[in-house]
């Protein structure tokens, strides 16, 4: 009886390798039996461990879901740092984001690093997701890397996409950045941006609100703070000779106008100006260390304030945002062009490099478009702060 379960268990893992249902190893693809996998995005953690274990690169992007579908590593910003891919992935804390690349350079050295800010990832209240110790496990030891295979959960994923190809498209391209046409085919079933919007209002109340007590802070009781978390990702960059590139991430409007109405715009310029001051630190850093720049894209502008498409357009399709959260590849290759030095079409004002001196003035500004749009635009303003104030009722609603 012991031999048969094993044996079980070697057919079952055998048959989860050569499926690959949540695209770990593409071992074998064929049309029609597993070239669609419902589930990549379910387990982006380890499916990005595993890639980094395949390509071995020399160049990541990092950061949440934003950075993950909107920064593309065949953009000739990375065409002179060797294999890149993008390692960025949905709901990433600041802590986590700082761990994976620090594994992932003890696969292979990394020269450069492209970082995606969100102020999301920044909560003290966020907890790591559990899958972040596995993709670690994972890029560390060869027995984690087998384990996988012999779990019922891919055994059912395995079913599960042999039996539904039709159902679904791919998620992730080769250079772990995820297939555009998921967010096309989203835009779909929602039927049209405008709900897209809508929902996206809702999850940025409840993601920057974390639970348990529904609040955002930067430092939880006497635990070290999220901003020295970052701290710390930047001492390890110095040490280890890696390049940074760091942005705060593109939003629609309608994010910023939500960020507004939960009452959290002062801790989202607090929150820009103590990066600034401590990437300050190390860009003053020694002749000889590594470089480390800081960039603003999460600004009011053309690029940010598209209209978005009455409610029931089903078919309007924006050009630089999905969603209001998630900035389409178009934008993602300007921010690139801006941040890299090549020639841009985006005006001068917008994707500025800040600093110690600068962001001061700079957020100024800003909160000078955010007026002159607020009184060019109060319908959309107040359909922005109706969605807020529901969602928050909802959320403290015994």
């Amino acid at each position: 009886m012991g031999a048969l379960a094993a044996l079980t268990c070697l057919l079952a893992a055998a048959a989860n390798y050569v499926v690959d249902p949540w695209g770990l190893n593409g071992f074998f693809t064929a049309d029609g039996f597993n070239a669609r996998k419902p589930e990549p995005l379910r387990v982006a953690r380890l499916n990005k461990a595993y890639g980094v274990l395949k390509l071995r690169p020399a160049a990541v992007a990092v950061g949440t879901s934003t950075a993950e579908h909107g920064i593309d590593m065949r953009h000739r910003a990375w065409s002179r740092s060797g294999p890149a891919f993008n390692l960025s992935f949905p709901g990433a804390t600041i802590s986590e984001i700082s761990t994976m690349l620090q594994e992932a350079h003890k696969v292979s050295p990394i020269r450069l690093a492209t970082i995606g800010l969100d102020l999301f990832s920044f909560n003290a209240h966020r907890e790591p997701n559990a899958q972040t110790a596995e993709a670690v496990d994972v890029m560390r030891s060869t027995l984690a890397r087998i384990m996988p295979y012999f779990t019922r959960g891919m055994l059912g994923a395995s079913f599960n996409t042999v039996l539904h190809q039709a159902s679904y498209g791919p998620y992730f391209l080769p250079d772990g950045r995820s297939d555009p046409q998921a967010f096309v085919q989203w835009r779909v079933r929602m039927r049209g941006h405008h709900n897209l919007f809508a929902f996206a209002c809702r999850q940025t109340v409840r993601g920057l609100l974390a639970l348990p007590q529904r609040q955002f802070e930067f430092q939880r009781g006497k635990e070290r703070s999220t901003l020295d978390q970052f701290r710390d990702l930047l001492d390890f960059a110095r040490r280890s000779g890696v390049e940074l590139r760091l942005f705060f991430s593109p939003y629609h409007v309608w994010q910023y106008e939500t960020i507004s109405a939960i009452g959290l715009w002062p801790s989202f310029e607090y929150w820009k100006q103590q990066i600034a001051f401590i990437v300050n630190e190390y860009a003053r850093a020694a002749s000889g260390a590594p470089a480390v720049s800081l960039w603003d894209f999460a600004d009011y502008s053309e690029f940010t304030s598209e209209v978005v498409p009455a409610s029931g357009d089903a078919d309007t399709r924006l050009r630089w945002t999905w969603d209001g959260q998630h900035y389409t590849v178009e934008l993602g290759n300007l921010i690139q062009d801006r941040m890299s030095g090549i020639a841009t079409a985006l005006p001068h004002d917008y994707g500025i490099k800040i600093d110690a001196w600068n962001v001061k003035a700079h957020l100024l500004a800003v909160r000078a478009r955010q007026e002159r749009y607020r009184a060019s635009h109060p319908r959309e303003v107040a359909e922005v702060q109706k969605i807020a104030a529901e969602t928050l009722r909802s959320l403290r609603s015994p």
